[in-house]
């Protein structure tokens, strides 16, 4: 939590919790559209950029170096002092049972 931080009252906090999860099912359909449509502009083989109304597709090739750990001796790869260690804080967001929304429900959205 930041600091300076409150805590907010229970019925607050489940909005949010529900609103961070509605967020996050909508940002999971949007990756799932955006694979799809790029996947679509590959299968087109342009071999020149692809001008929308609004944007233009440019489809770049090329590759990446990266390194591989697993490649290491395991001398190397289990000493402490070759590790560091950060702290994080991770949101995780899971539908109840029994709640999933449905298409008619309407979903009231309040600021807070």
């Amino acid at each position: 939590m930041k600091s300076g931080a409150m805590t907010l009252p229970s019925a607050k906090a489940q909005y949010l919790a529900d609103a961070l999860g509605q967020v996050r099912a909508e940002m999971k359909a949007l990756k799932a559209r955006e694979e799809a449509l790029r996947e679509a502009l590959l299968e087109a083989r342009a071999n020149a950029p692809i001008q929308g109304e609004r944007f233009v597709a440019t489809i770049r090739r090329g590759t990446r170096r990266s390194f591989d750990a697993k490649s290491l001796p395991a001398a190397i790869r289990d000493d402490p002092r070759y590790w560091k260690e950060t702290a994080s804080c991770t949101v995780l967001i899971r539908e109840r049972a029994g709640k999933a929304e449905r298409e008619d429900d309407i979903v009231l959205v309040e600021p807070f």
